[in-house]
This record gives structure tokens, sequence and C-alpha cells, in this order.
């Protein structure tokens, strides 16, 4: 019978569940920068459609226009 000290434990990777595609996971692959980059791409997108979407809810339809034609000019920078 082995002592309980050198039994795994709650921190050792043996007891760990199956991979998930955590975050902090430390087994998960490291990000490569073109998805990097494209999850900034992404997230700046969602940015501008919240912005007009607050504009359609306030019947701001100068801040919709204004907000679309920011990403749209955003997106026409893009090199996908």
């Amino acid at each position: 019978m082995r002592h309980p000290a050198t039994m795994p434990g709650a921190g050792d990777e043996c007891t760990w569940p199956a991979f998930a595609m955590l975050p902090c996971d430390p087994r998960a692959p490291a990000t490569s920068e073109e998805l990097s980059d494209a999850m900034e791409v992404c997230s700046e997108l969602r940015l501008w459609l919240r912005v007009a979407d607050a504009a359609i809810v306030r019947s701001d339809m100068i801040g919709f226009r204004a907000a679309m034609q920011t990403a749209q000019r955003y997106l026409s920078g893009m090199a996908f």
C-alpha cells in the first residue's frame, strides 16, 4: 500500500477532468497570432454593433449610421 503523501491529490495533473479548451488550462495550446488577430477583429466589430444597436433603441438613425460606417471602414481595411 502506498503512503497517502504519494497518492495523487486534487492539484495533480492525473486528477484533472478531460481537456475542455478552458482559457487557463495549462494543456491548452498557445493561441496563434493569426487567431489572436481574428479575435480582436471580432471584438471590435461586436463593439460597433453594440453601439449601433443602442442607437436603434434610442431611435437615433444618425448614431446608427455612424456606428455602421465605422464598422464598415474598419472591415474595408482588413485583408483576410
